[in-house]
């Protein structure tokens, strides 16, 4: 059986075009260390994007209906022991390399 987190990232994956939603995000899973450790970035234009953005929850539920999303979604959600959120910002006139 998959781990509930790997399982909750690719429902979301799943989720995404079944709702014609406009998120794009890439996940990882570390090598070394602690291979229980995934990472997932969400890439946005403007900050407001967070705003628009469904959460995890809301975007599993409207996929795949109230019961079975929240079911994906609490599953998922418990196998998770530490959430980290950040947010960072290139900025050309700080930075020595380009995009």
């Amino acid at each position: 059986m998959r781990d509930p987190c790997e399982e909750l990232i690719r429902k979301i994956a799943e989720a995404i075009p079944k709702v014609d939603d406009p998120t794009r995000f890439t996940a990882w899973q570390t090598l070394m260390g602690d291979r229980l450790t995934y990472g997932v970035a969400f890439p946005l234009s403007r900050i407001s994007d967070l705003d628009e953005r469904l959460s995890p929850a809301a975007l599993l539920e409207k996929a795949f209906g109230s019961s079975e999303g929240s079911l994906i979604y609490r599953q998922g959600r418990q196998a998770i022991s530490a959430l980290q959120t950040s947010i960072s910002v290139y900025r050309e006139d700080l930075s020595n390399t380009r995009p």
